[in-house]
């Protein structure tokens, strides 16, 4: 395969990153800690691109295997670094990681195995009525975004997105998640996104959702050291094990 003066160029000064092949030694936890999934999640998300490809027509084939292809998006979407570094690391052009991102992205996003169960499972499931749930927020910072038509975003010196996740303790799988532009309040960002739980579900929140057992009474969050007054941890422990 013929490489452009620009993509030798990057290969020969490129920080040598472990490719898929290199991974296979791991174990199934170090392969998780490595990637982000695990092993099993991992070659699910390879069968859907496999299919997906299979579905094209033939054509110039790809400088990377479908697993590195998934590899590297993995890798953008957990440390979002540019493409220009990761380009570096696995000795490719820029332009070819922003085409694999995009494409994998755009297949994966179609299969439905890829999809959160949403509000309706919290909401209509009888057996998640049992369940313990637990919520919590993040704050991710983001780059300024570039079409926008406040000024007031453009004029910004910190952009970040706070994201809420609900999450099934009985099956330790993500429910539905919440998305809002900014620095929220925890409890803010919950009272936006309309999440209601069962009356026989348990709440498990950090302490960023004070009130909360105001909205659903079978809720725990840890107690404030009340005002003048000494702090026992001991409940806080009970909540946490």
């Amino acid at each position: 395969m013929r490489v452009g003066k620009k993509e030798a160029s990057n290969r020969a000064i490129a920080i040598k990153r472990p490719t898929y092949e290199q991974l296979q030694h791991l174990s199934p936890e170090q392969f998780r800690r490595a990637c982000g999934v695990k092993l099993q999640t991992f070659n699910r998300l390879v069968e859907v691109l496999a299919e997906a490809k299979a579905k094209q027509k033939p054509g110039r084939p790809s400088v990377l295997s479908l697993e590195n292809q998934l590899l590297l998006t993995l890798e953008y979407l957990r440390e979002y670094r540019t493409y220009f570094p990761i380009a570096q690391s696995w000795g490719i052009h820029e332009s070819t990681v922003c085409r694999m991102v995009q494409k994998t992205e755009n297949t994966l996003i179609k299969e439905t195995d890829c999809h959160l169960p949403g509000m309706k499972q919290l909401h209509g499931s009888e057996e998640l009525s049992l369940t313990v749930v637990v919520m919590d927020a993040t704050e991710q910072v983001i780059e300024k975004p570039q079409k926008t038509t406040s000024l007031l975003l453009r004029k910004k010196k910190h952009h970040s997105l706070k994201a809420q996740i609900v999450i099934a303790w009985q099956w330790a799988q993500i429910i539905c998640c919440d998305c809002e532009k900014g620095s929220i309040h925890d409890f803010k960002l919950l009272k936006k996104s309309r999440v209601h739980f069962r009356q026989g579900q348990l709440c498990l929140a950090d302490a960023g959702y004070q009130g909360i057992h105001k909205r659903h009474q079978r809720s725990l969050t840890p107690h404030k050291k009340p005002r003048g007054g000494e702090f026992t941890a001991s409940r806080n422990r009970r909540i946490s094990s």
